[in-house]
């Protein structure tokens, strides 16, 4: 769905929602952040200190979302503009906005148009998914991959672990489900 063309949108976007379906950032996080907080460098393990929710965190990057970050920031640079420690990580690209932050309002209106064309966006006539269902994405693949309830936390930046239990019942549902216990043919 989206682009490959090694744009500036096809980057920006293709960094953003892969920074909330994997390492679950959510909307404030990505707001905030600028060039600054990114810690590292190409020849090294990258991380991008967040912040949200009252605090500030450090959010180690797999390496394929490091090297994608840094096509992006370097079409970015390509493309003319000035890059400074302050510079927004996530920049706006319409006509009106063009190279200011991106605000709230604009990752979710990127993140809904993205879950439309994939026809996720309508859950049913009462729920739909949003910004923060990336969040829930990331949580259930980090448990159903082998991660800790504990690992999960701190990628999520839960304080409360109870919160963070709240994927692990939900995958446990699933494979723990009595229904499979019940022999009888269909």
């Amino acid at each position: 769905l989206i682009s490959t063309d090694n744009s500036v949108k096809s980057l920006r976007d293709r960094f953003l929602l892969s920074l909330m379906a994997l390492e679950g950032l959510r909307t404030v996080e990505l707001n905030r952040a600028n060039l600054g907080n990114i810690r590292g460098s190409k020849a090294s393990t990258c991380s991008l200190s967040v912040e949200g929710k009252g605090k500030i965190r450090t959010v180690p990057l797999r390496p394929d979302l490091t090297e994608l970050m840094w096509r992006y920031l370097e079409a970015r640079l390509i493309a003319g503009e000035q890059q400074t420690p302050t510079s927004s990580l996530f920049i706006s690209l319409s006509n009106r906005f063009y190279g200011r932050r991106l605000s709230r309002r604009g990752i979710r209106y990127i993140v809904d148009g993205y879950l439309d064309l994939a026809q996720l966006k309508e859950i049913d006539s009462q729920s739909s998914r949003s910004c923060h269902s990336l969040r829930h994405t990331a949580g259930t693949l980090g448990l159903a991959g082998g991660a800790s309830l504990r690992q999960v936390q701190e990628l999520l930046g839960h304080s409360d672990p109870k919160t963070t239990a709240i994927y692990a019942h939900v995958l446990e549902r699933h494979e723990n489900n009595p229904a499979l216990c019940i022999d009888v043919k269909i």
